[in-house]
């Protein structure tokens, strides 16, 4: 029971209150350790057995990146931006800012410069092409209109139009009577033999070239109705006075002309002779808006007089030129409605073709069955 006096404790009891201590009577304690940071320029060491990373020749040894600080992470970028990096191997690190190209160096050329250069050259190069072809497509517009009008102009006011004809080719053999000093080889096919005149030796008249009264070409059949030939190098007469030029300008010897009616449309087809096929190639190409005169005697109607429009076809064969000239019948002038009149014309240049051919075969023939030595037989017209 306590009577309130201070009881004393005994030996190993403790107080409640807290003593004071002698501060010498207490041991010292050892002080917390520092955090360890690593030098960040200090490579680190390999490990046991591992080799040690030797730089390469020519290039600079690589520096091991510091490790981070001791609880601490590593070092992060910041943020919207990239880590920066160093450059490869050998190479200087990017200059410039972000997004840009880098800037040139003291001594380099200016790159974006250049670029420039280049590209102004490369338009100012467009330019100049594009002029160049627009010269040129005028240039050609300008000779096709010229050729145009070559081709469909009107000779001394006539209105005669010309239906197509081509030139046929030269031939490959005969085409030179031997005159010129150089002896013209010997012909191996019919149009060779009657490409000059020593070769073309059938009898050469009228009666040959245009032996039938009726005559059936392409499905279209055709009436004689008047034959005629020129005088001897006199071939003016059967032409109209531009195409007589040209002819007499090229040695011609004879127009032999035949008109051929069927129903509404007459024709007068022309075959003239020259020395050679050069002379007659020469011809049928400055002859493209000109034309022979009809032939109305006899029989045959009066058409295509003065400036009555009608259609012509030419073509070239051997030493021979062929024209037709087709018109309507009854004299008037032909018009695009009558499809007969151009057609008829194309019918008769394509018979003389073939009659000419014919010829030329039977002339081979002749040459192959000869007797040696003989001579050939004139091919002059015999009326």
């Amino acid at each position: 029971m306590s009577d309130g006096s201070a009881t004393t404790p005994g030996p190993g009891e403790q107080s409640g209150e807290q003593q004071p201590q002698n501060p010498a009577a207490v041991p010292p304690q050892a002080a917390p350790p520092a955090a360890q940071f690593p030098s960040h320029a200090q490579p680190q060491a390999p490990a046991p057995g591992q080799q040690p990373i030797q730089p390469q020749p020519g290039f600079p040894a690589a520096s091991v990146p510091p490790a981070s600080g001791y609880g601490y992470p590593p070092a992060q970028p910041t943020y919207g931006y990239p880590p920066a990096q160093g450059g490869g191997y050998g190479y200087p690190p990017p200059q410039g800012g972000y997004g840009y190209p880098p800037l040139a160096q003291a001594g380099e050329p200016d790159w974006m410069e250049l670029a420039e250069q280049n590209e102004a050259a490369n338009r100012r190069r467009k330019r100049l092409l594009m002029i160049s072809g627009g010269v040129l497509a005028v240039a050609a517009v300008v000779g096709i209109v010229a050729t145009t009008l070559v081709l469909s102009g009107k000779k001394d006011g006539t209105s005669q139009a010309s239906v197509t004809g081509s030139p046929s080719a030269a031939p490959t053999d005969g085409g030179d009577d031997g005159d010129n000093g150089t002896p013209a080889p010997a012909p191996t096919s019919p149009e060779g033999f009657i490409s000059r005149v020593k070769t073309d030796t059938v009898p050469l008249n009228v009666k040959s070239l245009f032996a039938d009264d009726k005559i059936t070409t392409n499905g279209h059949q055709y009436s004689l109705a008047a034959t005629d030939v020129t005088n001897l190098k006199d071939c003016s007469g059967a032409a109209d006075a531009d195409l007589a030029k040209v002819l007499n300008s090229n040695g011609c010897l004879h127009v032999f002309r035949a008109t051929y009616v069927n129903g509404p449309v007459a024709v007068t087809l022309a075959i003239v002779d020259f020395p050679n096929s050069g002379n007659a190639v020469k011809t049928v190409s400055a002859a493209s808006s000109m034309t022979v005169k009809a032939l109305a005697d006899g029989n045959a109607p009066k058409f295509c007089q003065g400036d009555t429009a009608c259609r012509t076809s030419r073509d070239s064969l051997g030493r021979y030129l062929m024209v037709a000239l087709a018109g309507r019948s009854d004299g008037k002038p032909a018009t695009a409605a009558d499809k007969a009149i151009p057609v008829a014309a194309r019918d008769l240049v394509g018979y003389a073709n073939t009659i000419l051919t014919a010829r030329g075969k039977a002339a081979m023939d002749a040459a192959r069955t000869a007797p040696a030595g003989s001579p050939a037989p004139s091919s002059s017209p015999t009326g």
